[in-house]
């Protein structure tokens, strides 16, 4: 997933003319991995670093373009193909796991707090007698096929 956002990103800003465009767009992909706040220091990072070396305003809205662009991509064509069908968590859990894994490791407990979450209720979804923490945790997983299975079949329909 990282690659890829490092490719969009690189894509975009060599596009709109924006100076160590590689390195910038490396930085945005591995700062991407860090839930909530990653994407908006990315980008705030690389709006500042452009306005530092001389960009013009036309950069900076183009900067904001591309990640309008490389964010929709990615939350609505990359993730589904790749992820399928998403465990879905509830906000107050998700709030708690990453305060909790910051608590516990600093930073890396704040990008393994949501994985370990979902495996968590993954793990209690599928197990009877917790299932209903699974349920607190989240919604029952419901049979939802990912964007590429929906496709296969909107185009195997006769």
């Amino acid at each position: 997933m990282v690659l890829l956002l490092w490719i969009l990103y690189g894509i975009g800003f060599s596009l709109v003319g924006v100076k160590q465009a590689i390195f910038l767009a490396i930085l945005c992909g591995i700062l991407e991995t860090v839930p909530f706040v990653g994407n908006l220091t990315g980008s705030i990072l690389t709006i500042l670093l452009t306005i530092a070396q001389g960009g013009s305003s036309n950069m900076v809205l183009g900067i904001i373009v591309v990640y309008g662009v490389v964010q929709f991509t990615q939350s609505y064509l990359i993730e589904p193909l790749i992820v399928g069908a998403e465990v879905n968590i509830n906000p107050l859990f998700t709030i708690l796991a990453i305060v909790i894994g910051e608590a516990v490791w600093g930073i890396p407990g704040m990008i393994v707090a949501l994985p370990v979450l979902g495996i968590i209720k993954i793990i209690c979804d599928h197990v009877d007698s917790l299932k209903p923490y699974g349920f607190l945790i989240g919604k029952i997983d419901e049979e939802e096929s990912s964007l590429l299975d929906r496709l296969k079949d909107t185009f195997s329909k006769k």
